[in-house]
């Protein structure tokens, strides 16, 4: 079944047990999971076409954009290069779940628009897709 952006939310989690939500959420980038290609190519490959088979995985990066406040731009940065656990939660209630920090973080102020902020995050580890029932 499709499924719409609206009610998606994203979920840090530091210290407490309970997951922090971050609020005024316009767009959630989730994880680009990528495996790097390792060339096995011989020089009496068949025909001359390049083989290969798969290396590691990386999981890559997620990214957020929220609406400005200070309050909300204070609280997030004060997470960059903190190592977190991330949440981001569907609306049909199915979830991405990953460990990893904020490496990039900025403001972009358009003369017809609302301020935002964009957040990257570099995963670590391995991501945990869980459909919802």
């Amino acid at each position: 079944m499709v499924d719409k952006g609206y009610g998606a939310k994203f979920f840090w989690k530091v210290t407490s047990p309970a997951d922090t939500a971050v609020l005024l959420v316009t767009a959630i980038t989730p994880p680009g999971i990528d495996v790097e290609d390792i060339d096995t190519s011989v020089m009496q490959s068949t025909d001359q076409w390049r083989t290969f088979i798969s290396g590691w995985k990386d999981g890559g990066e997620a990214g957020i954009t929220v609406q400005y406040t200070k309050a909300n731009t204070a609280l997030l940065f004060a997470q960059v290069a903190v190592e977190n656990f991330f949440t981001i939660e569907f609306s049909d209630d199915s979830e991405w779940d990953f460990k990893g920090y904020i490496k990039g973080f900025g403001d972009e102020i358009d003369i017809d628009g609302v301020v935002s902020t964009t957040l990257t995050i570099k995963l670590t580890g391995v991501p945990t897709f869980t459909p919802s029932a």
